[in-house]
């Protein structure tokens, strides 16, 4: 569940007010975490190209009582800040994926705050370093899923 969260944060580069268009390349990426574990995700041109779909499924998915402010976007690099009030999640932190280059990302994801899991009230630490590495073109089996290296 956490490695889905992961990876749909990774991919929301792409919350904006307003469609923008982002300097990376579209095909299949490798994002590498503590230079062990492995995703592959494929982003297409019609994804980079227009960022308003993204916000619209981010905040589809994202938990009741949490929000998003601080959004801040160019076509290198997107941030923004959460925070979450609810009666199973309190908390807060921030997103920022940067784009290196066309072919290279990286993506920093931290939150500190507590869940609650039946009747114990859980510390949430995040502190998440994620690098993206463009593979190719094709995303061959990898088009439309988010697939792990196994």
């Amino acid at each position: 569940m956490i490695r889905r969260l992961i990876a749909m944060m990774l991919l929301l580069p792409f919350f904006t007010v307003h469609a923008a268009k982002l300097d990376a390349k579209p095909g299949l990426w490798k994002m590498t975490q503590d230079d062990e574990d492995e995703d592959f995700q494929c982003i297409t041109a019609k994804e980079l190209a227009d960022s308003s779909s993204w916000v619209q499924k981010a905040r589809k998915d994202m938990s009741a009582g949490c929000t998003m402010s601080n959004l801040k976007e160019s076509t290198r690099q997107i941030s923004f800040s959460t925070s979450c009030n609810s009666p199973t999640n309190k908390g807060s932190g921030s997103m920022q994926i940067a784009f290196e280059s066309p072919t290279k990302s990286e993506f920093r994801y931290n939150f500190k705050g507590s869940t609650v899991a039946g009747a114990q009230t859980i510390p949430v630490v995040f502190d998440i370093v994620q690098r993206g590495e463009w593979v190719s073109a094709d995303c061959g089996e990898h088009v439309g899923d988010e697939a792990e290296n196994e």
